[in-house]
């Protein structure tokens, strides 16, 4: 990976500042997964735990670790077979050494803690608004999906929860409910 920071503004934060100009980075990751689902794309009972471990070398030296379960759970089935699932998740992950700001875990947005900007949640540079990201990430939630129309079209109902800090201190754990529709291409 090679990554170019520059053209900064002057308010840029110090720790985005110290971390400008030209990086490279190779890594290398093992990830050992457990999957019991009934389907790849629209699982609806089993689970799955997924463990990975990356390390990073070259303009910095880091490693991340991360966790990962979801568990899926079919509440009902009507007369046209059209499935009622509810589904946990959690996940934890940690960087190991020092990462720059373009490497640390953000929270927010799709596959996230949903009801937040993309990387809206994550720790602040002192003194101002700007996210530099962290070495903990802490995730959990739980979402139930139903059908609407047909098999393709599906409403869903969520509760999403983490943090992202910097240690294990959480300071700042944030919690989003929300609904949605979801289309199945077939």
């Amino acid at each position: 990976e090679g990554v170019k920071i520059d053209e900064l503004s002057s308010s840029a934060p110090p720790e985005v500042i110290r971390d400008s100009g030209n990086h490279s980075l190779v890594g290398l990751k093992g990830t050992l997964v457990r999957d019991r689902t009934d389907s790849r794309w629209m699982p609806s009972r089993g689970d799955r735990l997924e463990l990975s471990y990356e390390q990073m070398v070259g303009s910095y030296t880091f490693g991340r670790a991360v966790g990962e379960y979801s568990i899926y759970h079919t509440l009902y089935t009507d007369v046209f077979e059209r499935k009622h699932i509810l589904s946990g998740r959690a996940a934890v992950g940690r960087i190991i050494g020092s990462a720059p700001v373009f490497e640390r875990f953000y929270g927010g947005g799709h596959g996230s803690i949903r009801g937040f900007d993309y990387r809206g949640v994550s720790p602040r540079s002192a003194g101002t608004t700007q996210p530099i990201g962290g070495d903990l990430l802490i995730l959990a939630g739980a979402e139930y999906t139903f059908p609407i129309i047909g098999k393709n079209l599906r409403g869903a109902v969520f509760l999403d929860s983490g943090a992202v800090e910097d240690d294990f201190s959480i300071t700042s754990y944030r919690t989003a409910a929300g609904f949605g529709l979801r289309w199945i291409v077939p």
